[in-house]
């Protein structure tokens, strides 16, 4: 058992997880502050046969991008109705994903690799730590917006170390999309930020524009007009200019949901 559990660290961990957590991902009840809503949402979407512009109780909801929602319709369709522990694997698969990747990116940073006891330990120790085991469990986009911004970063520092390769150079901005398209600006702001301090320390400045030029924006810019479009012809120019500046800039500069002195 114990050289099972030293070749395969990741999917023990993984598991594990399966186990320990599959009662409660399969018997609690949806969370009123935000399960519920999106419940609610996905709901008014078959009725009002919403794509890419959503409601909420009749109201405009530009609070958040589509994606994960479209997840969520299409677990209700493939089971009839919502299923909690189906949900739940919108959670669950993402951690996983980013536990298998910081393993694999533990691997091959290292040279010869850590041995399993370590990388068991250390899988272990990402997936218990708090807010990652709490956000395992819970119908938000955070996982799954945390899972596109790791496989972004883990692509960036493969095309670092042994070159650019093709499908790296359109992977980087997919995944930086993809974690704008699940939760919003911060997937979008933390892939770029990240590489451009990275480099900026490394005293390679001129590389920023190696990873993050005219290929990485035009493919971001593809992507956004796409969706853009979609939600002008869902939802009309009133729901584009909600989702582009109230749900953007009027939320960083003056929050509507949570006023605070500045420097919070």
């Amino acid at each position: 058992m114990k050289k099972l559990l030293d070749r395969f660290p990741v999917i023990a961990v993984v598991l594990l997880l399966a186990v320990t957590l599959a009662p409660m991902m399969a018997t609690r009840d949806y969370s009123p502050s935000n399960e519920l809503r999106y419940v609610s949402i996905v709901d008014e979407a078959f009725t009002e046969g919403n794509v890419f512009a959503f409601t909420n109780q009749g109201q405009d909801y530009a609070d958040k991008p589509p994606f994960y929602f479209w997840l969520m319709m299409l677990c209700k369709l493939i089971f009839g109705e919502h299923n909690m522990y189906a949900l739940t694997l919108l959670s669950f698969i993402p951690a996983c994903v980013i536990i298998a990747v910081m393993d694999k990116w533990l691997r091959k940073t290292y040279t010869g690799g850590p041995g399993g006891s370590k990388r068991r330990a250390t899988a272990l120790m990402l997936a218990t730590s708090g807010i990652f085991f709490g956000m395992t469990v819970f119908l938000r986009m955070d996982m799954l917006m945390i899972m596109w911004i790791v496989l972004a970063l883990w692509t960036f520092w493969k095309m670092d170390t042994y070159g650019k390769k093709p499908v790296d150079k359109f992977l980087l901005p997919f995944y930086t999309f993809m974690a704008l398209f699940t939760k919003g600006p911060v997937g979008v702001l933390v892939p770029p930020l990240v590489i451009t301090v990275f480099l900026l320390c490394e005293r390679r400045w001129k590389d920023i524009f190696k990873y993050l030029g005219l290929s990485f924006w035009g493919i971001l810019a593809l992507f956004c007009a796409v969706w853009f479009t979609g939600v002008y012809i869902d939802g009309g120019k009133e729901y584009l200019n909600n989702l582009l500046f109230h749900q953007t800039v009027d939320r960083a500069v003056n929050s509507f949901h949570h006023k605070r002195p500045v420097w919070y």
